[in-house]
């Protein structure tokens, strides 16, 4: 799930990009129009394999690769945060499902995509509310370095991708006096493997310090670095 936390991350490539303010990871989350046109385009891909795959009885193993491949779908529009896919997919599919399906499969379908759109539909929201605190960071931002001080993790997939649950102390202080504090969560990846003691670039909204865009150079991790 799409955390609601005023904090955006950006893993770049260079020492030089780090020292930047990475305004485009705090745009990801401005409201768009292209995001739903793509989403309703997904709607459109989705259901017409959909109703292709189920409509081919000799082929017994293709509806099964075509649920995969909606599902990396779902997969990509939950990144792009418009639940706008699943109620256009959910038309161009239900009807042909019920004919060629029995009516249980049909309620799975509904089901699955209902889930969807509720899951992308939250999502979106907390984009929205994540947008209405970082969008003045646009305008004004204060940069000073941090280090991560606590970190908690669960994996995912094995062996480089968790998410995580990452806070920041920095020795700037904030309006009690207090070193400033970032709490965000993520996830690791490939290039993305953070410990405690790891420094970071922050830009805090000098309004309300909570609001801060990060940003941390890509590290391959030993199994990446292995690989190649």
């Amino acid at each position: 799930m799409i955390s609601d936390l005023p904090v955006k991350l950006a893993v770049v490539r260079t020492p030089d990009e780090a020292e930047r303010f990475p305004a485009q990871a705090v745009l990801e989350d401005a409201p768009s129009t292209a995001r739903h046109v793509r989403a309703v385009a997904l709607g459109v891909l989705v259901g017409v394999v959909l109703a292709v795959a189920f409509a081919d009885r000799w082929i017994w193993f293709l509806p099964l690769v075509v649920l995969a491949a909606a599902m990396v779908l779902a997969v990509v529009n939950w990144k792009i945060g418009s639940p706008a896919m699943y109620p256009v997919a959910l038309v161009l599919t239900v009807a042909a499902f019920v004919v060629l399906r029995p009516a249980a499969g049909a309620l799975v379908l509904v089901a699955a995509l209902g889930g969807g759109w509720f899951a992308a539909h939250r999502g979106d929201e907390a984009r929205r509310r994540r947008w209405a605190r970082t969008a003045g960071l646009l305008e004004r931002q204060v940069r000073t370095d941090a280090v991560v001080t606590a970190l908690r993790s669960q994996v995912v997939s094995a062996p480089v991708n968790f998410k995580l649950e990452i806070t920041l102390s920095s020795t700037t202080p904030g309006p009690d006096g207090s070193p400033l504090t970032w709490t965000f969560t993520t996830f690791s990846n490939a290039y993305f493997h953070p410990r405690e003691g790891s420094g970071m670039t922050v830009w805090y909204d000098p309004d309300d310090p909570a609001v801060a865009a990060v940003a941390v150079v890509e590290q391959p991790s030993r199994v990446t670095a292995q690989s190649r």
